[in-house]
């Protein structure tokens, strides 16, 4: 019985011994070096790698509305040049340049029924006419996939740029 008891005591001490010695095992059993990393709070500013982000256009409108007031716009300005795919989107309105051949569109999310500022985010872009003839007979509130880039981006509004839209 000492016999059993005193190599179970030799055999939890050598293992003791070689865990202690793993480097990965001391780095997940300390605390970090830089406190500074360790934050109580997710970090809301988007990541600077813009090729590699999956956002979608609702995310990031969601994570600018969950900034203080005072940072939405600075907040918003982060996320220039990201690339959007396939967001659905509702129109609201259509303007022609002078000549006709662009439109300007502002568009709402779907589920956005009521457009009266400040509450509503408008996303707005430039298509030229002849790329998407489906606007001639477009009407306020119909939807569409709309893909593009971010080109401004501020507190309630954001416009895009190489914009492609696909009627469904």
């Amino acid at each position: 019985m000492w016999a059993w008891i005193i190599g179970t005591v030799l055999f939890l001490a050598a293992v003791t011994t070689l865990l202690c010695n793993s480097k990965e095992i001391r780095e997940w059993f300390s605390p970090p070096k830089d406190m500074n990393s360790v934050t109580s709070q997710k970090d809301p500013s988007p990541p600077t790698d813009k090729k590699i982000l999956h956002l979608t256009l609702r995310k990031i409108c969601k994570n600018i509305d969950s900034m203080p007031l005072a940072q939405r716009s600075e907040t918003a300005q982060k996320y220039i040049g990201i690339n959007i795919k396939k967001e659905r989107l509702k129109l609201f309105n259509i303007q022609k340049n002078p000549d006709g051949s662009v439109y300007t569109l502002s568009m709402v999310f779907p589920e956005q029924s009521s457009i009266s500022y400040p509450a509503v985010r408008i996303i707005s872009c430039d298509i030229e006419r002849e790329k998407c003839p489906e606007l001639n007979g477009a009407n306020e509130g119909d939807e569409f996939y709309v893909s593009g880039q971010i080109e401004e981006a501020y507190a309630k509004y954001i416009r895009l740029s190489n914009v492609s839209l696909k009627f469904e």
